[in-house]
């Protein structure tokens, strides 16, 4: 299905209303539940992405990516020593890499802190290092346009996150009792559905890792 698609079958749900300004509405608040939603506590798997780069010598730094949420649970940054072998670096609050490694000599990274839209490095690169953490990132926001859709809550939970967000509309926008019963009806069933996928497939992620540990 298109962008469009999908936005005519939410302006549907809302009793066939088609004006610009409620597909504007629509539209606003879809992509606003999307970045509420992202900012939960329960994580899809699509939000997890991979960070690569090499750290900078004499920069005791890594920007993070653009579409940064949090760190994915669990996870550290690991860097490349010289030799190609990959070490983990532990994570400690600013103050703790500030005072532990204020008065060490560049040298490969032990820890780091996150600050900002920065990880922070103790101690600061002395050369360039290759780097890798994973993440949970942003997804990018839904237009209104013929183009397929890519937005993965589009793919995977649209009847959810399409009830998330006309709730929202008819209850702030169209002021519609009735509109916003029939909508809430469902609201349980989706959330449900859409919280158990989710943790079924951490279950399996997580049993695959301890898998591989072995």
């Amino acid at each position: 299905m298109t962008n469009q698609e999908h936005l005519n079958l939410m302006l549907g749900r809302l009793g066939g209303r088609s004006s610009a300004t409620m597909r504007n509405i629509v539209l606003m608040e879809l992509n606003n539940m999307i970045r509420e939603l992202e900012r939960g506590d329960v994580k899809p798997w699509f939000l997890e992405e991979i960070a690569e780069g090499t750290t900078t010598a004499s920069q005791d730094y890594i920007e993070l990516p653009e579409n940064f949420l949090e760190e994915v649970e669990d996870s550290v940054v690991e860097l490349q020593n010289s030799e190609g072998v990959w070490t983990e670096l532990t994570k400690v609050s600013r103050g703790k890499l500030k005072e532990e490694t204020a008065n060490e000599l560049p040298a490969i990274p032990e820890g780091y802190a996150i600050w900002g839209s920065r990880f922070l490095l103790g101690p600061t690169p002395d050369a360039e290092y290759n780097y890798r953490f994973p993440y949970y990132g942003r997804t990018e926001e839904v237009e209104d346009n013929t183009a397929e859709a890519t937005n993965p809550w589009l793919i995977e939970f649209f009847n959810y996150v399409a009830c998330e967000t006309l709730i929202i509309v008819a209850g702030q926008h169209l002021q519609s009792s009735e509109v916003l019963q029939k909508i809430s009806a469902g609201r349980s069933r989706l959330y449900d559905q859409f919280l158990k996928a989710v943790t079924q497939r951490d279950i399996a992620r997580r049993t695959l890792l301890l898998t591989d540990e072995e």
